[in-house]
């Protein structure tokens, strides 16, 4: 996050931003973390299931309860991300159970 913050000095790159999807093998299980919109998958033999949501603020307004599904899809806000590199980021960062 800081070396996107670092960008920012150059005007041209005042508005730099990225979305991020991490995962980590270690002792056997998989560990995974995301900032943005990219989203993490698990894919198998069953099909294809999300491990991650997107931070944006429409999905935080479902996950908190202050909108439904329903309601969501006639929402005007879009694509207005709350957490990516060059941002703010959760404290601490998410990790999905």
């Amino acid at each position: 996050n800081d070396a996107v913050f670092e960008l920012h000095a150059d005007p041209n790159l005042r508005d730099a931003a990225a979305t991020v999807v991490l995962a980590v093998l270690r002792s056997g299980r998989v560990y995974v973390s995301w900032a943005g919109d990219a989203m993490a998958y698990r894919v198998s033999r069953d099909g294809v299931e999300p491990l991650t949501w997107q931070h944006d603020f429409r999905r935080w307004l479902i996950r908190s309860g202050r909108l439904t599904e329903e309601e969501e899809r006639y929402a005007e806000v879009r694509n207005a991300l709350m957490h990516y590199f060059g941002g703010q980021l959760p404290d601490p960062i998410e990790v999905p159970s």
